[in-house]
């Protein structure tokens, strides 16, 4: 992961996000999202269990789901579900009970929203004084970050929490910082979900011409590490963390909460499925459907897994 370099939010580390861990008690939310606190305890962000982060605030609303609590291990801080299923959640997390866990859980996240907007309001932006920007880029007046040597081409848009590193090049009519696809019922209603997060584009990062990045929909960010290439018109969805020196070809769409581990490749047309973790080195072919966990160094072709060394051996015995 990167690690954080934003002089907008000095006071924050990426495990924290955008707001201090000690700010972050079920009790402090308890009357706006409709809970009852059982078990109070401290917290870092919310999330689904399928999300990369710590100190997660996770809804459990079917009890299909209570076994894949302890795939998240120490990560785990805070359960919100019934009190039907509140027996199964052991004793080391805090509980919150609902009726409808979902719909407490979705309030709890605009009601950390608007604290984010009273506590820690976005700063002017700061851009390098040696960094480039075409004149018909868009860059959203507060919340950016855009480091030196850094490049930022025509009809690009910047918008929201967004911190672009060192000699970074970004394309022609690349949009950063954009809401993602996060539909849920509100109130009644069917919407899309505010996102709080941000964006963070490491150094020497290249993104081609009309790829798209979504902001996080948590209070974390969606992150490029250092040195990737992603080619044009690829979509990288909320929440995904894209490691070091990793390739994102044309055309590839990363879906929301995959993690991608460093030197990985995402071949031209591919698809990375919600929460999909892609090891270190690992290669996946173009036009592939990721539906699994892709293990470092191993290689996906026509759906199987392959080790990337023994393909290699097979393509020069055959070629």
């Amino acid at each position: 992961m990167l690690e954080s370099k934003s002089a907008l939010f000095p006071s924050c580390s990426h495990d924290e996000g955008f707001v201090k861990t000690d700010l972050f008690h079920v009790s402090d939310f308890a009357k706006e999202a409709g809970y009852c606190v059982l078990r109070d305890a401290a917290f870092t962000q919310i999330g689904f269990l399928n999300h990369h982060g710590s100190g997660l605030l996770v809804p459990l609303h079917e009890a299909s789901m209570i076994d894949h609590l302890t795939n998240l291990g120490d990560r785990l801080a805070v359960v919100l579900t019934t009190a039907e299923m509140a027996e199964a959640v052991g004793g080391q997390v805090g509980l919150i009970i609902a009726d409808s866990p979902l719909d407490a859980f979705w309030r709890l996240h605009l009601a950390i929203g608007r604290r984010l907007e009273r506590e820690q309001p976005l700063k002017p932006t700061v851009i390098a004084a040696t960094a480039r920007i075409h004149p018909s880029a868009h860059i959203d007046e507060r919340g950016i970050e855009i480091g030196a040597g850094s490049v930022i081409g025509p009809n690009s848009s910047i918008i929201g929490r967004v911190i672009i590193g060192n000699e970074a090049i970004i394309g022609a009519n690349v949009a950063i910082g954009t809401e993602g696809y996060q539909v849920a019922r509100l109130n009644g209603q069917v919407t899309n979900v505010r996102h709080l997060g941000g964006v963070r584009v490491g150094d020497r990062v290249e993104i081609q011409a009309g790829t798209i990045i979504n902001r996080s929909l948590w209070t974390d960010f969606t992150e490029i590490g250092d040195d990737t290439k992603v080619g044009g018109s690829a979509f990288i969805a909320h929440g995904t963390i894209i490691g070091h020196r990793c390739r994102v070809m044309t055309k590839s769409v990363i879906c929301g909460s995959a993690l991608i581990g460093n030197d990985a490749v995402v071949g031209v047309g591919a698809i990375v499925s919600n929460g999909i973790s892609i090891g270190s080195g690992a290669t996946v072919m173009i036009s592939e459907l990721v539906r699994h966990d892709l293990p470092e160094g191993m290689l996906q072709l026509q759906g199987r897994h392959i080790e990337s060394r023994r393909f290699a051996l097979i393509r020069a015995l055959t070629n």
